[in-house]
């Protein structure tokens, strides 16, 4: 189970609930509509929810949808700095390649598109380009070195840096392996010391050859880099490496295990960028020769590689000052972050009863079950037929007055089962500043009033990227095999956090419930209409 010290940063706040009758012209619930004027329930009792701020620690980061590369510095929370490991894959297997002929490699270029828009157009009819998911000062440099990876980023029987959980299962590769990556890294491959993530369409020009005339080819904006040539020669035209295999995948991945890519933080502010890697392309141009008796090669031929297969996101989240919120948390408030960040996790209705998470003697928690509906929520149950419900956090605006970024979404989800039940998107004020996020449970306050059997269980909330990502990634700090297969379900669900939450490297800091402003305290509204 989790230790003591997992939980060290746990910020326990609790808080009352405001529940709040109004007139609707609808019934969802099937009842007829019978008092149509407006009445209040409320409840004086502050033990109605519980709320807590969770770290989670070292998380899985493998095979994200969307990962992060780069350093942001984050005054609110402190620096991040994301490194990131793939895999390459032939985009043709088997490339014919005639060993009696000479091969000469005459570019490596590595591709990779970023986020972009277009916001207008040029006199000359080329369009200008705005980068999205660049976060910190975008005109920041960085340190960027790209090496081979001489790690083989295997699919299943080893769970690296962590107990083995299930042979069968997938590996498993964590946010706080850099130095585990970084101390099996190969050649070289790039080097740039003043590295920016350029908005500016990139433009290729093929210079005019015999009859053929000059061409020029645009790309969106990417990370477009010429990689070390002779390292390429040797990979793809020299077969007498001992490993050397292009006849698949698989085999290719063990010859060639993929790219490493490291950064470091060049001046005071620093950039990150979100990107999707799986996009990304490395073409070898090459040329052959026409004949086995030719002088030199003369005729262009290439070999097209992509950055799929494994992959993990490399996420170091460090804490600012000694001073900094985040280390030393305000009370009354929620603290979430991406990557190895935090949750927070909340206990609706009455959390004497034991759906809260207990650290037992032994430093180990304890998850239980609910013992179905407690007094509180048999008193909405007797007063009305449920409309709607909601939770809403406020963004503490004097706290991430200096954060770089905000992150746009939340989650919120069953944490005894591993399932999204909501989302909610940042509303802004004027001044263009995150002010709350309001987010629906009516469909999972809808089942607990109406089915006494129905399960009380802790929700979570995090930062998230995007709503479409509903998977989980496990914490490192799991227990070994042997005393895994003994848990519930439900124990071992307390081990998972959502995906969407670890591809996300910002953070927010929310009011709790029992925040010193009385206007932004967490609530919970549930409207209804009283039946007959």
């Amino acid at each position: 189970m989790y230790t003591q010290s997992f939980f060290k940063q746990l910020l326990v706040v609790v808080s009352g609930l405001l529940l709040a009758s109004c007139d609707k012209d609808y019934n969802e619930i099937g009842a007829d509509l019978i008092d149509q004027n407006n009445s209040e329930f409320t409840s004086e009792n502050t033990d109605i929810f519980e709320s807590t701020t969770l770290k989670t620690g070292p998380i899985a980061s493998n095979n994200l949808e969307i990962n992060s590369l780069g350093i942001i510095d984050n005054p609110v929370f402190g620096q991040t700095t994301a490194n990131f490991v793939t895999q390459v894959q032939l985009a043709n297997t088997s490339p014919t390649i005639d060993f009696n002929l000479d091969q000469s490699v005459e570019s490596v270029t590595l591709y990779i598109p970023y986020f972009s828009k277009i916001t207008s157009i040029k006199t000359d009819g080329r369009p200008v380009y705005e980068l999205d998911s660049i976060y910190g000062n975008k005109t920041s440099k960085i340190k960027l070195e790209i090496y081979e990876n001489k790690y083989l980023l295997g699919n299943k029987n080893f769970d690296v840096g962590a107990p083995i959980l299930d042979p069968n299962f997938p590996n498993l590769y964590y946010t706080d392996q850099n130095l585990f990556f970084n101390q099996r890294k190969g050649d070289v491959l790039y080097t740039n010391n003043a590295f920016v993530f350029s908005s500016d369409e990139i433009k290729v020009t093929t210079p005019a050859d015999g009859t053929t005339a000059q061409t020029d080819t645009y790309f969106a904006p990417g990370m477009r880099l010429d990689l070390y040539k002779p390292f390429f020669q040797d990979l793809l035209f020299d077969k007498s490496n001992v490993d050397y295999d292009l006849s698949s995948n698989p085999n290719f991945e063990q010859y060639f295990k993929g790219l490493y890519f490291n950064v470091e933080k060049t001046d005071a502010t620093g950039v990150l960028a979100r990107m999707n890697f799986k996009k990304g392309t490395i073409v070898v141009k090459y040329k052959e020769k026409a004949t086995a008796d030719a002088t030199t090669p003369t005729v262009d031929k290439s070999i097209t590689l992509n950055l799929t297969g494994n992959t993990v996101n490399l996420l170091d989240n460090e804490a600012t000052t000694a001073t900094d919120s985040y280390s030393f948390p305000k009370p009354g408030r929620l603290y979430l972050r991406g990557g190895e960040g935090s949750v927070a996790t909340i206990n609706l209705f009455n959390p004497a009863l034991d759906v809260v998470t207990y650290v037992k003697t032994d430093n180990t928690i304890d998850l239980t079950k609910g013992n179905g509906i407690p007094d509180k929520l048999d008193s909405i149950k007797k007063n009305g037929l449920i409309n709607e419900a909601s939770l809403t956090f406020y963004v503490d605006q004097n706290l991430m007055a200096n954060a770089p970024a905000e992150p746009t979404t939340i989650f919120l989800y069953d944490m005894h089962n591993k399932q999204i039940l909501s989302a909610g998107v940042l509303e802004k004020d004027a001044s263009g500043k995150g002010l709350k996020y309001k987010v629906s449970i009516t469909d999972y306050i809808r089942k607990l009033v109406n089915n006494d059997n129905e399960e009380i269980v802790p929700l979570g909330v995090c930062v998230a990227q995007g709503i479409s990502n509903t998977k989980f990634k496990k914490v490192k700090n799991a227990p070994v095999y042997a005393t895994w297969k003994t848990l519930t379900t439900t124990e071992q669900n307390a081990y998972f956090f959502p995906e969407a939450s670890v591809m996300n490297p910002l953070g927010t800091i929310l009011h709790g419930s029992n925040s010193e402003d009385e206007s932004k305290k967490l609530k919970l509204e549930i409207y209804y209409t009283k039946p007959n």
